[in-house]
């Protein structure tokens, strides 16, 4: 008998109510489209909208089954053949899983692997025809794709085209990420300009494909910058959407830039330079927050206020002295932000996947182009590096600290038990039944806002500690928290300058705190050692013992007179009154970084110099 044995024959599909063994109709020999439906060629539309009407709303299910006998999966190989796994039904009423069977057309050679789909109802698939044979396929082109009404197969829209058949929609959900990344596209397309230029000088491409796919991709950037560029879910990342859109534009050559580079050396590149940047932008924020410590500090140098240990009046110090500590934590911030820059100078293009590459590129020159100092010396850990991203975060962090710090103090002397300051009107808020209130919520926020960035390093630090070399698909969780604590810190910073620019400060209230308390406590036990020759403990009893005797009394310090105080002890005779004023507690403290106003007056403006000394980098984004 000619042809196949009996078990390899393709069977026709059976209608539903039709009795086993009864025979069987042959399936249609084509599906075309019109109008948006799919049917049968033969009957008419008038026959095929009576014989639905016939059956009700329900799908036409011997439709159904017909577009099911079409079916089929091609092997990797190319070549194609009936039947194979169904690999996903979609709709409550789609076809079971199974073994799709194939009817009896000619079986020509495809291009690469086609994902077959049962679907519910027809009209939901789409067709597309290959070597003579009409295959349904999935219904997941990119919107630009079904804007232009071009269906492309799974090898030419997929990355893993060739193998596998295409992840689940959860799956895709979960993977996707060009929601968040697309924040790298500008970083993207340097790393890719830069690698095409490479290889068109290497000579692993041609030099018209180098400058084709660099021409298509400063296309691409122009699209970005202009807002018209559409990124699709559907091709997870924005590497991919970018080289998506190249293809567009270029053609087939661009499937040469992907030469000699993984997504994984790729997006560790991307990522650099998306810090790199992060890093100058806050830096430059910092620097001006720096200067403008140190302008305020020299017009408050002679001011007094309390300086405080567990939140008690401890020592008097100047407003200006205050401010300068605050000065010297930011520029430590950028000293700490410098430094992640410098460790964030290797390139890591040419690690490839994570072994490097065989075609003969010079990652050396890819790394000149894009302003890197080096490049790295081990492809595993090329690619599986995400130190640079914790040194920015942990940066951040302590950056966080100092500007929650100075947050709360903020937040304290605007209140009117303080008084220290009077916000800016237009940085505070109101209250929605309180009418008098006037409520420091920028600073509130500069204190609250630290909380996102440490759960953000904490989050990254955790992803992060348990993953063998070399690239996990965890690392893609860096991104989000990465994004988040740039965006917050830049808010931070802003709104540390913002509140600087704005307070007054009213040295009435800062002087007359500082003289409540016994601030001068000290100064009192310095004078008995250098005056009357006690050892500093006996002199710091001593002087404890007044402040309680005189606490008894009501009295403070500043209320004893002489008498009294030689009532107490004798050793205090001949005390001059100048020993227990705040004026003189903070002239006497020459010791350098002391409160005295000329020592703090040259901080200030050395201060200044320090931080004009490491100028911040020119910003473009």
């Amino acid at each position: 008998m000619d042809g196949p044995p009996r078990h390899l024959r393709p069977r026709r599909p059976r209608l539903r109510g039709t009795p086993r063994g009864a025979a069987r109709p042959s399936p249609p020999r084509q599906l075309v489209r019109g109008r948006g439906r799919v049917h049968p060629r033969g009957p008419s539309r008038a026959g095929l909208r009576a014989a639905a009407a016939r059956r009700g709303p329900a799908h036409p299910r011997p439709l159904r089954e017909a577009a099911a006998a079409v079916l089929l999966r091609a092997r990797t190989d190319g070549g194609a053949r009936p039947g194979g796994r169904v690999r996903r039904v979609r709709g409550r009423a789609g076809l079971r899983r199974g073994t799709a069977r194939a009817a009896p057309l000619p079986v020509g050679r495809l291009p690469g692997p086609v994902v077959v789909e049962l679907l519910p109802h027809p009209r939901a698939a789409q067709e597309e025809t290959r070597a003579g044979l009409l295959v349904l396929i999935q219904n997941r082109s990119s919107r630009n794709e079904k804007a232009r009404g071009i269906v492309k197969s799974e090898s030419e829209s997929s990355l893993w085209g060739g193998w596998l058949t295409g992840g689940d929609s959860l799956l895709e959900e979960v993977n996707a990420s060009v929601r968040f990344d697309q924040r790298l596209a500008f970083q993207d397309i340097d790393g890719s300009v830069a690698h095409a230029e490479m290889l068109g000088e290497s000579g692993v491409i041609s030099a018209e494909d180098a400058q084709s796919i660099v021409a298509g991709l400063e296309k691409v950037r122009a699209e970005i910058g202009a807002g018209t560029f559409v990124f699709d879910p559907a091709l997870e990342d924005v590497h991919m959407n970018i080289e998506s859109r190249l293809r567009d534009i270029v053609g087939p050559v661009a499937g040469h830039l992907h030469t000699g580079r993984s997504r994984n050396d790729q997006v560790a590149v991307d990522a650099k330079l998306w810090v790199r940047d992060a890093v100058d932008r806050l830096d430059a924020l910092l620097a001006a927050t720096v200067d403008l410590l140190a302008e305020r500090a020299e017009t408050h140098h002679a001011d007094v206020m309390p300086g405080f240990t567990h939140l008690q009046c401890a020592q008097p110090v100047t407003i200006g002295h205050h401010l300068l500590a605050y000065g010297e934590m930011f520029l430590r911030d950028r000293d700490r932000l410098r430094d992640t820059r410098r460790r964030l100078g290797e390139s890591p293009l040419g690690a490839a996947a994570l072994a490097g590459t065989g075609y003969p590129i010079d990652p050396a020159a890819t790394a000149r182009r894009l302003g890197f100092d080096s490049i790295t010396r081990n492809s595993l850990d090329a690619v599986s590096d995400r130190d640079f991203v914790l040194d920015f975060l942990a940066a951040g962090a302590t950056l966080a600290v100092h500007a929650s710090r100075l947050g709360e103090e903020l937040v304290l002397w605007s209140t009117p038990q303080f008084g220290f300051v009077v916000l800016p009107e237009d940085l505070c808020a109101g209250s929605s039944i309180m009418p008098q209130k006037r409520n420091p919520d920028l600073p509130e926020l500069m204190r609250a806002k630290s909380g996102r960035v440490f759960g953000n390093l904490m989050a990254v630090l955790t992803v992060m500690k348990g993953l063998p070399l070399a690239y996990s698909r965890d690392m893609q969780e860096d991104k989000e928290a990465l994004f988040d604590s740039a965006d917050q810190l830049e808010l931070i910073v802003r709104s540390t300058a913002a509140m600087l620019r704005g307070i007054t400060f009213v040295p009435e209230r800062t002087r007359a705190a500082a003289e409540l308390g016994n601030t001068v406590a000290t100064d009192l036990a310095d004078w008995l050692v250098t005056e009357r020759g006690l050892p500093f403990r006996e002199a710091h009893s001593v002087v404890g013992g007044l402040v309680k005797w005189l606490g008894v009394q009501g009295l403070e310090l500043r209320d004893a007179t002489a008498a009294r105080l030689a009532d107490f002890d004798a050793r205090l005779a001949g005390l001059p009154a100048e020993v227990l004023t705040v004026d003189h507690a903070v002239r006497r403290r020459r010791s350098p970084g002391g409160t005295a106003p000329e020592l703090v007056l040259a901080a200030a403006r050395e201060l200044r110099r320090r931080n004009a000394a490491q100028p911040a980098r020119p910003t473009t984004r």
